[in-house]
Formats: structure tokens, C-alpha cells, sequence
């Protein structure tokens, strides 16, 4: 589902141009406050109700990058104040637009501070139509209702901030680049440096998400059969492939069945752990692929999984709750140095096409790796878009936006459900638990 959802007000009506805001590595979004991490941000105080002869709560952080349409904010509160974390806290929107009611910036990422209490940090995607002087508004409520912002014109506080130039907005980027020389910025696609001898671990779960080999997690909500990974040179050139089937519900999809082949081995598990091996459902146990084991845990009447023991070169779980599958590697080894899909480039993370280039848009870059009709077909039936019919793409975000705010899960009980979950999923994973309903599912292992 889309983390659009995080709705409420914060005003942010930043300042005036500064070129140096455009190419900056951005806030890191990880639910802490680093005070040198925001030194050379750009900066704001906070008004009650955004009137600047009120009292100030706190103070609003920002950079720009262009090159990936981002903009970043750090809010920290005053000592004596408490945030309020709910649902509809927070949104970003456009003041001065003719449809300023309507035109909210897309979360791209977004966390409350480990105490929950003393600020947030996120990241928004800057909308196509928005370049030049703007006046956005980032609104926040705190002490029980009361909302801050960091000002509006009407009371003599807002300023316009310089967007980016029109012709860096909004539009796919695809540009060469050596991924072992190009650094991954927080929400940027271009990769960072980790010794290519580290174990690594990724996959995809949820609605769904996408972790990368070095833990940078985006969103790709399309439905198609996905490439998660190709690794022609795994095990002395024995082969590994791994399909994931995303299936759209509404607004919003999942992954409803996922297929491994190792040599000539194929093992496709679907919903309610539905097996096949090489054509046969529900084969006799134990089970291997290409030589490998197999080790089936049946944990309750609702979740499964599947580990694929890849002895030194680490482990394959594929988890089943009810319909929705998620797939993790742990300890990915060597032998994936030069993996190819949808996780990215082993060694950097950095979301590369087919033939190599970075690709700025997850949308786009997800359709990239759709499965082609010349590659291998691995799942026992043909189902959905199938190439070169495209990825089917969700609803427009309203939609799921309302589908959010109208959530039998508050915010607060899908995140102490998700509590354990490591800090870059932890996110992805209260949001699938209010999209579905389902507290369980924190706990049910697809995610």
C-alpha cells in the first residue's frame, strides 16, 4: 500500500533559494535525532498554528535533491513538549496551488523518533507539476490536538522555498553510472559501498516491499511476474533463480506466489503454503532443490515457510501467511557477487536495469524487471500481465490514502505489533498491518 497516509499538519513554508540545498546527501531517515546531521540543513522555527507571534515548539529541517526529486524534513520539539503519533499527524501539501487542498507530496519514507514523543523525520516525493518558488506546508499536532507549523503567510511567518527547475522534476532518471563509484544517499537508487566478501541479506515481502542486498527497502506496487534475483554463476554455474508473482487486491498488491530454480530443480510455493516441486504438488518430504534442502515448518493453521539451506552460501526463506508470501536471503554469500533483478547490484545496492544504468523511479525501475517472455518460465501456470503486457499499476494514491485513514488498526497497535522488526522495515510493516486489518500479520512471517 502506498505510505501516502500520514496525514495532519505540519506547516514548513521554507526559505529562499540556495542551489548548495539541490545536490545534497539528504537527512538519514532512521527514527533518531543527530544534531550534526542537521547542522547545515536549512532551518525554521515552529509557531503554534503557525503565527509567529505565538509560542515556538520547535524547529523544521529540510535539504533538496533534484536528482531524485526528493526533499527531506527533520522536525525536532522543544524540551516540555510531546508529539502527538497518530495516523493523521502529518502532511506535506502546497499552499499557494490552485489545488492546494488536494496536491499532498507522496511519503517516500518516514519515522517517528525511538521515543516517540520528541519529533519525526521523512522524505516526500516533489510532484511533477512543482518547481520555483513555492510555499509548502508541513503541518504536526502535539500535546493533544494543539498543531505547530513553521508559519503562513496570512501571520507572518511563511516563506517560499526554491523547487527544483522544472526539467528535473518528476521524471524518471536513467543514467550510466559505476556503481562501485557511486555512494547511495538515504532515499536515493544509486548504491553504497560494502566489502563484497559481507554476507548480505534482502528480499521482498508485504505490499509489496523490496529490501535490497545492502537494506535500503523500497516500495514497488505493480502486479506481474518479478525477477528477485538471477544468479547464472551460483554454485559452480549449478544456476539460481527466483520469481515472485505480485497480485493486485484493490489498491494495493502482494506476493501471492514465489518459484525457485536451482539447476533443474523447481520449487513454486503459493498461498496457504500450496507446494509444487518439478510439476508435482504437495511432493513427498524431504524435499531438495538442485541438491540442496529443504526444510518445511508448519508454525500454525496460518503460517508456514520454506528454508532452502544453501550450506555456505547462506539460506532462502520463503514465509507464508494465508495468501501473502514473503521471501528473505540471509547470509547471501559469494556466489551472488554478480546477482541481477529487482534487489539491485550485489556490491552496491545501486537499482540497475537491464543493461546497467541506474534507474532514479522505483515504478520504473520495477517494470524493468519484469519476467520477459524469452527468459525462464518458472511458475506452473500463467497468471496476470505476462510480457509484453505491462505490470498492472495500482489506483491513484487517494484511494489508498482513505482505505489508511479508515483502518480498523490505529497506528499505535500496528506499531507495537511491529516493535521487533529491524528499523528499516519497521515502517513497511505497521502500514501492511493497518492496509490488511490484520495485527497477526506482523507475526505471521509474509512479511
Amino acid at each position: 500500500m502506498f505510505r501516502t497516509a500520514l496525514v495532519g499538519f505540519l506547516a514548513l513554508a521554507t526559505a529562499s533559494a540556495d542551489p548548495s540545498f539541490h545536490s545534497r546527501q539528504l537527512l538519514t531517515v532512521d527514527g533518531t535525532y543527530n544534531s550534526n546531521e542537521v547542522a547545515n540543513a536549512a532551518s525554521l522555527p515552529m509557531y503554534t498554528a503557525g503565527n509567529s507571534k505565538k509560542s515556538v515548539i520547535g524547529n523544521a529541517y529540510y535539504e533538496l535533491d533534484c536528482a531524485s526529486s526528493t526533499m527531506c524534513v527533520s522536525v525536532v520539539l522543544n524540551k516540555g513538549y510531546k508529539l502527538e503519533q497518530t495516523l493523521d499527524n502529518i502532511w506535506v501539501k502546497d499552499a499557494n496551488h490552485p489545488t492546494s487542498t488536494n496536491l499532498k507530496y507522496e511519503t517516500k519514507s518516514f519515522s517517528y523518533f525511538k521515543d516517540g514523543t520528541q519529533g519525526w523525520e521523512g522524505c516526500f516525493v516533489l510532484p511533477a507539476s512543482e518547481s520555483g518558488d513555492r510555499l509548502l506546508e508541513f503541518h504536526s499536532n502535539y500535546d493533544k490536538g494543539e498543531t505547530m507549523s513553521t508559519g503562513k503567510l496570512a501571520q507572518g511567518a511563511g516563506k517560499a522555498i526554491n523547487l527544483c527547475p522544472a526539467n528535473l522534476v518528476g521524471e524518471p532518471e536513467v543514467v550510466p553510472t559505476d556503481p562501485k563509484d557511486t555512494p547511495l544517499s538515504p532515499g536515493n537508487t544509486e548504491g553504497t559501498g560494502v566489502d563484497p566478501s559481507t554476507p548480505r541479506e534482502g528480499g521482498s515481502f508485504g505490499d509489496p516491499h523490496v529490501k535490497t542486498w545492502t537494506g535500503h527497502v523500497f516500495d514497488f506496487h505493480g502486479a506481474c511476474d518479478i525477477v528477485l534475483a538471477h544468479v547464472p554463476a551460483f554454485n559452480n554455474e549449478q544456476g539460481l533463480d527466483l520469481h515472485v508473482r505480485m497480485t493486485m487486491r484493490d489498491d494495493w498488491s502482494y506476493i501471492s506466489e514465489a518459484a525457485l530454480k536451482i539447476g533443474n530443480d523447481v520449487l513454486q510455493v503459493g498461498t496457504n503454503a500450496e507446494y509444487y516441486l518439478n510439476g508435482v504438488k504437495s511432493a513427498a518430504l524431504p524435499l531438495t532443490v538442485g541438491g540442496f534442502a529443504v526444510k518445511v515448518v508448519h508454525k500454525t493453521e496460518k503460517t508456514h515457510r520454506f528454508d532452502i539451506d544453501l550450506k555456505e552460501q547462506g539460506k532462502i526463506r520463503i514465509k507464508v501467511y494465508n495468501e501473502f508470501l514473503g521471501v528473505n536471503f540471509q547470509k547471501a554469500g559469494s556466489d551472488f557477487q554478480h546477482a541481477t533483478g529487482i534487489m539491485g547490484e550485489f556490491e552496491t545496492g545501486a537499482l540497475l536495469s537491464r543493461n546497467g544504468q541506474v534507474v532514479a523511479d522505483t515504478n520504473v525501475y520495477g517494470q524493468e524487471w519484469q519476467v520477459h517472455d524469452d527468459e525462464l518460465q518458472l511458475f506452473q501456470e500463467k497468471k496476470g500481465p505476462q510480457y509484453p503486457e505491462a505490470c498492472e499499476m495500482p489506483v491513484p494514491k487517494e484511494l489508498s490514502q482513505r482505505r489508511l485513514a479508515e483502518s480498523m488498526v490505529s497506528f499505535e497497535d500496528a506499531a507495537k505489533a511491529c516493535a521487533d522488526w529491524d528499523m528499516e522495515s519497521k515502517e513497511a510493516c505497521i502500514y501492511d498491518v493497518m492496509a490488511t486489518g490484520d495485527l497477526e500479520m506482523a507475526q505471521g512471517g509474509a512479511m
